[in-house]
């Protein structure tokens, strides 16, 4: 701060740059495609107007409007995809760029990577601790996933409701189970709790899973409502 302004700008649809309040920014299990749907409905054809080109245009208006320079640039998780959406756009405003969490650009917007990472991960920790099978550990994964498509769990975390999905559980498994891992030697990290809680899950006893999600939840790397 003692040698640069620090600019910073609500994209369109948030804060007060036309807040967009359809609910879809919050979507829980199941009601996920609903609430993206109901939203779209909402916009209409002014859904077409929310995109991240859009956001970068705006953010160029604003620099060239305040008759700012070259800027810095710094991302943070969808940031990252944005700044680098602006970097591309116009090269010639950028002095730097710092990404924290990078999205490339050829993201794949069904996330498949990560799910195959999913697998790969808990094949891993079946591999390396001996105590499991990691075929069994993915294809468990699969009916838990199944089973709480059909019917999301509610569990309790830190007074709060929270409703657990296949939506939550891909979150958990995607990002949330390795988030830290190994940070603590000797704590055993969510990762390898996952087997023996998803083997439980996948023949009808979710007690041991709820617990991991509730503790994730409280811990802030699982989703909350």
């Amino acid at each position: 701060m003692p040698d640069h302004d620090l600019l910073l700008v609500d994209t369109r649809g948030t804060g007060r740059s036309g807040p967009v309040t359809c609910g879809a920014g919050q979507p829980n299990g199941r009601a996920s495609a609903d609430a993206v749907a109901a939203c779209a409905a909402q916009l209409g054809p002014r859904a077409a107007a929310y995109t991240s080109a859009a956001i970068a245009d705006d953010f160029e208006a604003v620099r060239a409007e305040l008759g700012v320079g070259k800027v810095s640039l710094y991302g943070l998780s969808y940031g990252t995809y944005l700044m680098s959406v602006y970097a591309r756009r116009y090269p010639a405003a950028i002095r730097s760029i710092v990404l924290s969490g990078g999205i490339p650009l050829n993201n794949d917007p069904l996330w498949r990577d990560t799910a195959q990472a999913t697998s790969d991960s808990l094949r891993l920790v079946c591999v390396r601790s001996g105590a499991c099978d990691g075929g069994s550990a993915v294809r468990d994964l699969k009916t838990t996933a199944a089973r709480l498509r059909a019917k999301p769990l509610t569990l309790t975390s830190a007074g709060r409701s929270i409703t657990f999905g296949e939506t939550e559980l891909s979150v958990l498994t995607g990002g949330g189970a390795s988030s830290n891992a190994g940070a603590q030697p000797g704590v055993v990290p969510v990762l390898g709790k996952l087997p023996r809680a998803l083997h439980e899950s996948a023949r009808g006893d979710f007690s041991r899973l709820k617990r991991i999600a509730a503790s994730s939840a409280r811990s802030g790397t699982a989703p909350a409502p």
